[in-house]
């Protein structure tokens, strides 16, 4: 390496800029999110929901959960983040501009975060600030923690992030602050996300093995973890002596649990649709530290997939190895080969001749950075495609419109406190926030719930969305037990070609059966009262109703929770719709 190369990684390696690089590589990654997404992708409403309900138990811990199946979903999920938007929401924040605007902002900070943690991990700022411009640009972190989950996903990786930079210096130096540091970002995980306190558990059991082994260390690594215990202490015992402590075993029962010995044939899982450079490299890192024999990013890989399964973690370790490979190996050797490139063409062009391209030789120590440049170019421009989504390949469809807040404006402003619904659609999870009426199937947060169950609540959903009619409806639900008083139906949902035939086949047999009575319908949105629900002699006043909406309600309705207009406006929508979209925060927000 030249002397002026040197000089210039000195430089780098002395300033603090490089921990920002990832924020500058994510900007252009959340402005595509948030250009093409007016409503917030994914779910959410149940995240928003809980903080709804803390809020207005005087953030006090609430018991149950209600209009999230019969009956409400028994309290027991971690709660900081829930405290924190429920706050948020009590100032006057929109829930659906909260949806939107929170990940991204914690996501930003967590990257900053993370980008100090792997510097002090590979003992290089160069490297721990391209592992973070890595996460930025990794669908697989994405696509949890930018969407609407990442209300709580994003803020418990800011929390790994900086806990496991404190885990680090906390072995390397054993400092008593780096201690109460790590029980207390330990603690912090704790009480927002189980999975990422999984993934804290495991990173600092590995970065002890790999950075300590002495009795001290374990003595340290188990005060870390009964600290973090007894900073949440108040959530986990309270909700321990309210629903008993195996409300905890049900809940990690789902999902798959824990064990993933087949890990290494889903990473990645989630994929862009630019294939992102991002995994293959971080493949080719874990090779070049085994041959190096340095275990503990390998081993910390295969642990987390071992015990997760989850790529989002997998991307976290990975991009450390990628950033490795690039910097101890890739880049010198680009290097390299500029610099006999540069050799050979003096020697065969001569020294006179060669003196007229002697500018050549000053390419060799660039040559690295413009190869970093390219491929973190080429990682954001991934990101961005697979941020702005589209097309029948969208993994990040917003679960939530424009029509569908008239919608459930509408059921919570014209049906009885009692009305429970059957909500077909992705909008099934968003339904209890806005509608504030009981959505009897739901799979988010049954886990937690043993009379209604994770399984019975998937089945019952695929059950009922795949019904063509009337009839298909009424003897699923007689099948079932279930006994609602309205069934939604939302012409948009995941899956456009199947949510769009459900719509033209199931519309007008439910306008046809003698089972149920339109009550509400729109050119994007239908609810039908059940027989059950139904008061005799309404039938014919409910199917005049139906078919004139009021004017003035409409109008309300589309104001709420609207947002600057995008390309792609929700489905059932025009370009009327996406200009009204700015005027949102009105009428739902307010209430």
């Amino acid at each position: 390496m030249s002397g002026r190369s040197r000089r210039w990684l000195g430089r780098v390696e002395s300033r603090r800029w490089p921990c920002y690089a990832a924020v500058i590589a994510f900007a252009p990654v959340a402005l595509a999110y948030l250009w093409t997404h007016p409503f917030p992708a994914l779910g959410g409403g149940l995240y928003l929901h809980m903080a709804e309900t803390i809020a207005a138990h005087g953030y006090g811990l609430p018991v149950r959960i209600p209009h999230y199946t019969a009956g409400g979903l028994p309290f027991g999920y971690p709660p900081l983040m829930l405290y924190v938007a429920g706050a948020l929401l009590d100032l006057g924040a929109p829930p659906l501009a909260l949806a939107r605007s929170l990940p991204v902002a914690l996501v930003a900070a967590a990257l900053v975060a993370y980008a100090v943690a792997a510097a002090a991990l590979l003992d290089s700022r160069p490297q721990g600030a391209f592992a973070a411009v890595v996460v930025a640009t990794s669908p697989p972190v994405l696509h949890l923690t930018l969407t609407a989950g990442g209300t709580v996903r994003a803020a418990a990786l800011l929390f790994v992030s900086a806990g496991i930079y404190a885990v680090v210096r906390l072995f390397r130096t054993g400092s008593r602050t780096w201690l109460l540091a790590a029980a207390g970002l330990f603690g912090a995980t704790l009480l927002t996300h189980p999975l990422y306190t999984v993934f804290f558990g495991t990173s600092s059991l590995v970065l002890y093995a790999g950075l300590d082994r002495t009795p001290t260390g374990l003595v340290r690594g188990a005060i870390v973890a009964v600290g973090g215990l007894l900073v949440a202490a108040p959530w986990w015992t309270s909700v321990a002596a309210t629903h008993g402590i195996e409300l905890f075993g049900r809940a990690s029962a789902t999902h798959g649990g824990l064990g993933y010995p087949g890990w290494y044939a889903r990473f990645p899982e989630v994929t862009a649709p630019l294939v992102s450079p991002w995994p293959a490299l971080a493949w080719l890192g874990a090779a070049h530290l085994l041959l190096d024999r340095r275990w503990i990013l390998p081993a910390w890989f295969v642990a987390v997939g071992l015990l997760t399964g989850r790529d989002e973690f997998l991307a976290l370790v990975g991009a450390m190895m990628a950033a490795a490979v690039l910097f101890e190996a890739i880049v010198p050797a680009l290097k390299r080969t500029t610099e006999v490139s540069w050799a050979l063409a003096r020697a065969a062009l001569g020294r006179a001749a060669f003196a007229r391209a002697a500018r050549l030789r000053s390419v060799g120590p660039r040559v690295g950075v413009v190869a970093l440049l390219v491929l973190s170019t080429y990682g954001v421009a991934s990101a961005s495609t697979y941020a702005a989504g589209g097309g029948a390949g969208d993994d990040l469809p917003m679960f939530v419109r424009s029509a569908d807040l008239g919608a459930m404006e509408w059921a919570r402003t014209e049906t009885g406190r009692n009305a429970s619904f059957v909500v077909l659609g992705s909008v099934a999870e968003w339904f209890p926030l806005f509608a504030h009426r009981t959505n009897l199937v739901v799979p988010q947060g049954s886990e937690w719930d043993r009379r209604t169950g994770r399984a019975r609540q998937i089945h019952l959903r695929a059950a009922l969305s795949r019904c063509a009619d009337a009839g298909c409806l009424t003897a699923r639900f007689e099948r079932t037990g279930l006994a609602p008083t309205h069934v939604y139906l939302p012409r948009a949902g995941y899956g456009v070609g199947a949510a769009e035939r459900r719509w033209n086949s199931l519309r007008p047999s439910l306008r046809r059966s003698p089972n149920y009575t339109v009550v509400y319908e729109s050119r994007a949105a239908l609810v039908a009262q059940t027989s059950a629900g139904a008061p005799n002699g309404s039938r014919a006043d409910a199917r005049r109703e139906a078919r004139t909406p009021r004017p003035a309600s409409r109008r309300a309705r589309r104001a709420a929770h609207g947002w600057p207009h995008s390309p792609s406006t929700a489905a059932g929508g025009n370009r009327s719709d996406a200009r009204s979209t700015r005027a949102a925060a009105a009428a739902l927000d307010r209430r």
